[in-house]
C-alpha cells in the first residue's frame, strides 16, 4: 500500500527501458463489475468508520453526563448461542433514578448494548449489578442533563472494544478509504484501472519527478494514521485501568504509525540516479 512510484509503478517502465518481455496491458473492469466491487468496498469502509467514530463521539459526549444514584430492580446475564456453536453474553438491567425532582426508569447498561464473548466485562458487570440488587445499595448512574430520560450505567469504553476497533479502523478502514479516493481519481472513459487504483501507483501524466507521487500518498497516510491514534492516548488510560495487555496492542498500533512516518520521510529523498550495481568496478 505504501509503495512509491519507483516500486511497483516503475517496474513496467524499467522493463520497457531494458527491452525485456512485453508488458501485458493494464487490467480493466467493466462498469457493472466495478459498481459491485465499489459497493462492497464502500459498505465495509463506511461501516468500520461509522462504528469507530460513533463510539468515540458517544463516549466523549457521555463524559459531561451527571452522576446520580440508581436502584437496580432487575439484572440478568443473557446467553445467546450462535448457529455455528459460538456463545455470546450480555448483561442487562432495569433500574430507577431521580433527576430534577422526577423519577425515571432506565435499561441501558453499556454504550453498545450488544452481546459478545470478548473478555470478562459482561461477567463483571452482571456480578457487580447483582451484588447491588441483592444488598439494596444504590449504584451509580450517568444521566444526560439535556435529556434526563437518557441514562447509562457504564460509560467508560471497554479496552478490548477500543483496541479492536482502533485496529480495524487503522489497518482496514483507513486503507479502504484511501483506496476509494485513489480509485475515484483514476476513473477514466475506458473503464476503471483497478490494479492501478489498489496499488496506488504513479499517475500517467509525465512529470519531471514521478517519485513525488508516492511520497505525497505515503505522507498523507502517515498523517491520517497518526491522527487516528490520538483516541488511544486519550481513552485507553481510563479504559485499561488495572490491565496490561491493552497497552501491548496499543503499542503495536502506535508503532506502525511511527514506521509510517519514517517511510514518509524516506520517500521524500530523491532516488539514486544510478543503481548500486553500477558503482561496483566491472570485471575485465
Amino acid at each position: 500500500f505504501l509503495m512509491s512510484a519507483d516500486g511497483w509503478a516503475s517496474i513496467p517502465e524499467r522493463k520497457r527501458a531494458t527491452g525485456s518481455a512485453a508488458i501485458p496491458p493494464r487490467e480493466q473492469l467493466s462498469w457493472p463489475m466495478a459498481i459491485v466491487v465499489a459497493s462492497i468496498v464502500v459498505f465495509f469502509a463506511g461501516f468500520i468508520n461509522w462504528y469507530y467514530f460513533d463510539m468515540l463521539v458517544a463516549h466523549h459526549a457521555m463524559r459531561s453526563w451527571q452522576e446520580v444514584p440508581a436502584k437496580i430492580l432487575k439484572d440478568q446475564l443473557r446467553t445467546e448461542h450462535g448457529s455455528r456453536g459460538g456463545t455470546t453474553r450480555r448483561a442487562t438491567a432495569q433500574y430507577t433514578y431521580e433527576f430534577g425532582g422526577q423519577s425515571y426508569t432506565g435499561h441501558r447498561v453499556t454504550w453498545d448494548g450488544g452481546s459478545d464473548n470478548m473478555g470478562s466485562s459482561q461477567y463483571n458487570a452482571f456480578n457487580e449489578l447483582e451484588s447491588h440488587r441483592r444488598s439494596g445499595r444504590p449504584f451509580r448512574c450517568f444521566v444526560n442533563p439535556e435529556h434526563p430520560e437518557q441514562s447509562i450505567l457504564y460509560r467508560q469504553l471497554r479496552p478490548e472494544i477500543l483496541v479492536l476497533f482502533s485496529a480495524l479502523e487503522l489497518w482496514l478502514g483507513l486503507p479502504l478509504v484511501m483506496a476509494i479516493v485513489r480509485w475515484l481519481w483514476s476513473v477514466g472513459p475506458k473503464g476503471l484501472p483497478l490494479k492501478s487504483a489498489l496499488a496506488l501507483d504513479a499517475t500517467d501524466a509525465p512529470t519531471a519527478e514521478p517519485w513525488r507521487g508516492g511520497a505525497v500518498r505515503t505522507t498523507l497516510f502517515a498523517l491520517a494514521y497518526n491522527l487516528l491514534t490520538i483516541p488511544l492516548f486519550m481513552d485507553l488510560p481510563e479504559a485499561a485501568k488495572g490491565t496490561f495487555w491493552p497497552w501491548v496492542f496499543a503499542a503495536l498500533l502506535i508503532g506502525v504509525g511511527w514506521v509510517s512516518v519514517w517511510l514518509a520521510v524516506t520517500e521524500w529523498r530523491p532516488p539514486a540516479r544510478r543503481s548500486p550495481l553500477e558503482i561496483l568496478p566491472r570485471s575485465r
